[in-house]
């Protein structure tokens, strides 16, 4: 039987009905999340399986963090440890402390942290300025910058940086289209590429010799799978294990594409991305509108589960 998504799993997509007291999402154990279905339709794609005993289900966009966006609990975290690392006296001349005292250790360690909280917004943040504040604060002298004048520029910094944000990824999507088109239009043309209706390319490396599956079946599998530049984002054979799963609980271009392989053959696909994570991506490794490539071994075909029936 299938199971809610257990922890410890690699996930490109996780399921966002956490608290909300929708029913989690169900799957074979293993199934890797770089072939999560898009369960909402071409209109609003969503990268999570469908919920148990649902509709397709859309889930809220993920902002992209940055330090402007931390939690309260994290401020507090990170101020104060910038005070407590504000406190430590430095040694020598350069002002560079010598780490030798547990006190130094320690604000060194929280410094670190707080470093790399700041390094997304990096550029938008003067250290003086920074250090200024919290010695200020810590001598009780009045701010220079009152509460309103503080929350005014915070907000308008954040508003920067998800803007630009939003325009990297903007530029991000539309140069991976492009990359993707041109890809698949000369990929398309290669002897043994065969290229579907709905624009999926695949073609056989190994001719299997049973039987195809079905959208409805599990299906057992190793594979590999990459980004049209050779990047590898996941791969059963480097964990040692295929999986198996429900074939119609994955992406589109995977559904599609194994029904078109016979149970022991081997295969390439070449998914758009209108069939794999469209403008939305997976996690870091797979961006907007990237067109994924998967060697895909298929060696069994299971039926699915049959429903339980009510006593």
């Amino acid at each position: 039987m299938s199971r809610a998504v257990p922890d410890g799993i690699p996930r490109f997509a996780r399921n966002d009905t956490a608290g909300t007291g929708t029913p989690g999402p169900t799957f074979e154990p293993g199934t890797p999340d770089s072939l999560l279905r898009d369960c909402a339709g071409p209109a609003r794609p969503v990268y999570t399986l469908r919920p148990a005993g649902s509709e397709p289900r859309a889930s809220p966009p993920k902002a992209t963090e940055s330090a402007m966006n931390l939690t309260p609990r994290i401020l507090a975290v990170a101020l104060t440890a910038a005070l407590a690392a504000a406190c430590q006296p430095k040694d020598g001349a350069s002002g560079t402390s010598t780490l030798e005292t547990d006190p130094q250790k320690f604000g060194y360690a929280i410094g670190v942290d707080i470093g790399k909280s700041l390094a997304p917004v990096k550029d938008e943040v003067d250290i003086v300025a920074l250090v200024d504040g919290i010695e200020e604060t810590l001598a009780s002298k009045d701010p220079r910058l009152d509460d309103e004048a503080r929350e005014k520029i915070k907000s308008e910094i954040s508003r920067r940086i998800q803007q630009k944000q939003m325009e990297e990824r903007t530029a991000k999507a539309a140069a991976a289209e492009t990359a993707g088109k041109k890809f698949l239009a000369d990929n398309g043309a290669r002897a043994g590429v065969k290229t579907t209706a709905s624009g999926l390319q695949y073609e056989m490396v190994t001719e299997g010799a049973g039987k195809m599956p079905k959208a409805t079946d599990k299906v057992t599998v190793h594979y590999k799978g990459t980004l049209i530049d050779g990047t590898e984002f996941d791969s059963s054979y480097t964990r040692g294990q295929p999986v198996t799963f429900p074939l119609g609980n994955v992406i589109p271009g995977w559904t599609e594409g194994l029904q078109l392989v016979k149970t022991g053959g081997k295969a390439k696909l070449y998914i758009p991305s209108n069939l794999a994570y469209g403008e939305r991506g997976a996690g870091a490794e797979i961006g907007p509108n990237e067109t994924l490539v998967f060697e895909v071994e298929l060696i069994a075909i299971e039926k699915p589960d049959a429903p339980t029936k009510a006593k």
